[in-house]
């Protein structure tokens, strides 16, 4: 049996139903429930959908408002993806925001919130990660050595720099006058700053 490689993503999910906010810019549709990681690769029409999720999510009408809330929220996580396709994805009331307890359990083997229906829960022993999530119908498992769970992390958190450098580059193309600042709170709010 061939073994599946394991890579871990930072993804925020597609909500249900219709945006509740009004935007000027360009959105990809994409189907409700999904999820899309998020890195430097996201055309203009996926960063743009993005942040209407970011502004609908935290019920703000404009960017300025994203810059003057006190913090952000995006549904999302870190997903578990097998040979790139999605495989333990995040749960119902998982946020972006809480991705660096993954990083935590690797010194605390507390398991991260991973949302819940469905729940997921990691667990550390013997020098491996496993993570296990029970839906309804089937019970998904990933393992990983904690070595290569680490450098997974490191690749989590560049791929969320990478998305803040797309998104200051998408801010000029629609036009606000402050790219640099939006960049910077999402790096404050969803802690991107370099730790590895």
């Amino acid at each position: 049996m061939v073994s599946k490689m394991i890579s871990l993503k930072p993804v925020i999910e597609v909500p249900y139903g219709a945006l509740e906010i009004e935007f000027a810019w360009e959105i990809v549709a994409l189907p409700q429930g999904c999820f899309l990681p998020l890195s430097d690769q996201l055309a203009l029409s996926e960063i743009g959908f993005v942040v209407a999720i970011l502004m609908d999510y935290n019920h703000v009408a404009t960017l300025a408002d994203v810059l003057n809330a006190e913090a952000l929220l995006l549904p999302g996580g870190i997903g578990v993806f097998k040979d790139d396709q999605p495989h333990i994805m995040p749960g119902c009331c998982c946020g972006l925001e809480s991705w660096r307890e993954w990083e935590e359990f690797a010194e605390t083997e507390r398991s991260p919130w991973c949302g819940h229906d469905p729940e997921a829960i990691l667990r550390k022993s013997e020098g491996r990660v496993s993570i296990e999530q029970k839906l309804y119908n089937e019970t998904r498992h990933a393992e990983l050595a904690l070595s290569d769970y680490i450098e997974e992390l490191k690749a989590v958190e560049k791929s969320l720099q990478g998305f803040v450098f797309s998104l200051e580059a998408w801010v000029s193309a629609v036009g606000f006058s402050e790219p640099g600042m939006l960049a910077t709170k999402f790096n404050e709010c969803f802690d991107i700053k370099a730790r590895w």
